[in-house]
């Protein structure tokens, strides 16, 4: 990793396999969770129009979402995940008029889609704890870059770890089990002042005779946010407050047992 790459273009970009098989492992449960999306967009009273999927990975969200009806644009950084949602898309005899797929730099998502007159957004979606990722400044900036992007009326809904939640159950050393080979090992700590995660994440390959063979050394960090802290950022950037949930699927009040939250915004 070079001083000028940041740990999303390493892994994402350049080791994405490694990360693959967590996306492929939640691919089911994405059919579940963009239902939800869409009970949420109608709840809100949104439109059933087009969706912007950033951060769409393997389109585990997008081509449930295309399914249902919705035209939908997926926008990730890694090329690999990108060909993944395409060649799922084309399975399920999605065209390009119901579902596209673009790779890109979400810091620069505005201006890219601006490029691929891709715009009037009715919904803007932002699921599995995809912001944070830069920080909390970028962030705020893309918020409000993301309003270029909006229709009138476009919901803006955000998934992301509720940092309440997270503290309590916090834990400084995991081992996960990626695939039946690949295996993670994260040393975490959370940096208080910054309200953000900082991790080693060592990604091991294991042998035939039990030995793990290093793969990946990778310090990554994300802000995490309480609702209060989301609130605050989201009309800040100039959307307005819809409503706060405590997760995704069967959505009820945030608490600090919510491991997840999810905000609803409106463009004005």
């Amino acid at each position: 990793m070079t001083d000028q790459e940041h740990w999303t273009e390493v892994l994402y970009e350049r080791y994405p396999d490694l990360y693959l098989p967590i996306l492929e492992s939640r691919k089911e449960a994405g059919a579940e969770e963009a239902a939800e999306v869409s009970k949420l967009i109608e709840r809100s009273g949104g439109r059933k129009g087009k969706v912007l999927d950033l951060a769409c990975g393997i389109g585990r969200h997008s081509v449930p979402l295309a399914k249902m009806g919705y035209e939908v644009v997926g926008y990730d950084l890694s090329s690999l995940f990108i060909d993944r949602a395409k060649s799922w898309a084309s399975s399920q005899g999605l065209d390009q008029a119901r579902l596209r797929f673009y790779r890109g730099d979400v810091r620069r998502v505005a201006e890219e889609l601006d490029r691929l007159r891709e715009g009037g957004f009715d919904a803007i979606v932002s699921l599995f704890s995809s912001i944070g990722a830069y920080g909390e400044a970028e962030d705020e900036r893309l918020l409000k870059d993301l309003l270029k992007a909006a229709a009138p009326d476009c919901l803006l809904i955000l998934e992301t770890l509720n940092r309440d939640s997270l503290l309590r159950r916090f834990q400084p050393f995991n081992i996960q089990a990626i695939s039946q080979n690949l295996r993670l090992i994260d040393i975490a700590k959370f940096n208080a002042e910054e309200s953000t995660v900082e991790d080693d994440w060592r990604f091991y390959n294991e042998l035939p005779d039990g030995t793990l063979k290093p793969e990946l050394t990778l310090r990554i960090s994300g802000r995490v946010y309480t609702l209060h802290e989301l609130r605050e950022m989201t009309t800040g950037a100039g959307w307005s407050y819809v409503a706060g949930f405590g997760g995704l699927v069967s959505p009820g009040p945030v608490t600090a047992e919510s491991p997840t939250l999810v905000l609803v915004c409106r463009k004005d």
